[in-house]
């Protein structure tokens, strides 16, 4: 049987942040309750709130959010419904479809930015604002090669 070494100072310093991983998935589906929202469609609308360019078609939303099409459809089409998010055709490649936030999308997504400052504020006290940006930089990079380990399949 293969067993993972690890120190004990890795497996405390994972549980800790797996802590504040759980607090935040708390305080993120409190949110999603209030507003009636299925996690999928949590998970496109903020995707879709903090994309840029690049990440605000179902095909880029599905390889952000690693969900297949159908989830990442049924979503959009849901959040479109309630008028959460709103599209446009691509003038260049009308193959495109883009997303934005809708009329009835943009307060929910400011509350779930006002959380994530919070949580953020919580999690990052005490560490000084080098530290921070070293850390963001790393997970960016851990982010990118995971999805090129995806490409890989």
């Amino acid at each position: 049987m293969f067993k993972c070494k690890q120190s004990e100072q890795d497996r405390e310093g994972l549980l800790k942040s797996n802590q504040f991983v759980l607090g935040l998935k708390l305080k993120f589906d409190e949110l999603r309750k209030k507003y009636d929202l299925k996690k999928v469609e949590m998970q496109i609308l903020w995707c879709v709130y903090v994309a840029d360019d690049k990440v605000n078609t179902p095909g880029e939303i599905c390889r952000h959010l690693a969900m297949n099409k159908a989830m990442v459809s049924k979503g959009l089409d849901s959040l479109y419904q309630r008028k959460m998010v709103t599209y446009w055709v691509d003038d260049k490649d009308r193959r495109y479809v883009h997303y934005t936030i809708g009329e009835n999308g943009e307060a929910i997504c400011e509350d779930f930015e006002r959380l994530w400052e919070y949580m953020k504020e919580r999690l990052f006290k005490g560490i000084p604002q080098k530290d921070v940006d070293t850390f963001l930089k790393v997970a960016k990079k851990m982010h990118e090669n995971l999805l090129e380990l995806e490409e890989l399949k």
